[in-house]
């Protein structure tokens, strides 16, 4: 079921969009910051989206980390979040961004395990959809 769109106000469509530039730039402990201080102002149904964003940037910290045990919690929990806004919320093309989110959780897992896992290629980055632009 689609989630319909919020409407934004300023300050957190600007909020949104610097955890954007942050997660992109690969500071994810400030795009955590950064999302959770929006989230605050968000009521309905887009609370768990941001809340989704705001787990993958810390679940990502993590694994900079190397905290396989807390990236795989968190990084599980935001993409089960974020499955329910697909393909995209709030101007944010989420089909990539869990699509990545899946395969480092799959690095992560095996590596947990002992097993040789695929080898971590890089971090994703949150792109804006151009069919459903950030209000």
């Amino acid at each position: 079921m689609r989630v319909s769109q919020p409407v934004m106000d300023k300050r957190v469509f600007k909020g949104l969009a610097q955890g954007i530039r942050e997660f992109n730039d690969e500071a994810f402990f400030e795009a955590h910051d950064t999302l959770e201080d929006v989230w605050m102002d968000v009521r309905g149904d887009h609370r768990l989206f941001f809340q989704g964003l705001i787990q993958l940037s810390i679940g990502y910290y993590h694994l900079t980390c190397e905290n396989y045990t807390g990236a795989d919690h968190l990084l599980s929990r935001g993409v089960s979040k974020l499955e329910h806004y697909l393909p995209s919320a709030c101007g944010v093309s989420l089909e990539p961004l869990l699509c990545q989110a899946k395969r480092t959780l799959t690095f992560v897992r095996q590596t947990v395990a002992g097993s040789n896992p695929v080898p971590f290629s890089s971090f994703p980055k949150i792109d804006i959809d151009p069919q459903d632009p950030i209000h």
